[in-house]
């Protein structure tokens, strides 16, 4: 059973090496790449402003982009100060389309907080 492993084995290891050696991984695949270095600071600019709803100042603790673009974000909330949470605290997170920062286009409500 020993020899019939090790036999088994090296089969599979030849073939491994094999495949990889079809991949030349010190050639150059990509000769006109640009730099991105640049000597300028980065910079960063205000698109939209996405106010929480809620009548409790809640900090966004998530965030998730839409897939089909960068026209829709996901956000969850949530209060920092966890021990001196109201009772009622909303435990509700939005979609946000970016284009349309006066409300959220859905609400999304948990089942339990």
């Amino acid at each position: 059973a020993y020899i019939q492993t090790i036999q088994n084995l090296g089969t599979k290891m030849e073939h491994f090496l094999k495949q990889n050696n079809a991949i030349d991984i010190y050639e150059e695949y990509f000769n006109q790449e640009e730099s991105l270095l640049t000597d300028e600071p980065p910079t960063a600019r205000t698109i939209s402003i996405l106010r929480d709803p809620s009548e409790y100042k809640r900090t966004i603790t998530n965030i998730s982009w839409y897939p089909g673009g960068a026209h829709k974000l996901a956000a969850a909330y949530s209060f920092l100060e966890f021990q001196n949470s109201p009772e009622n605290l909303p435990f509700e997170s939005y979609i946000w389309e970016i284009d349309n920062p006066n409300r959220p286009e859905t609400i999304l409500k948990p089942n339990s907080p």
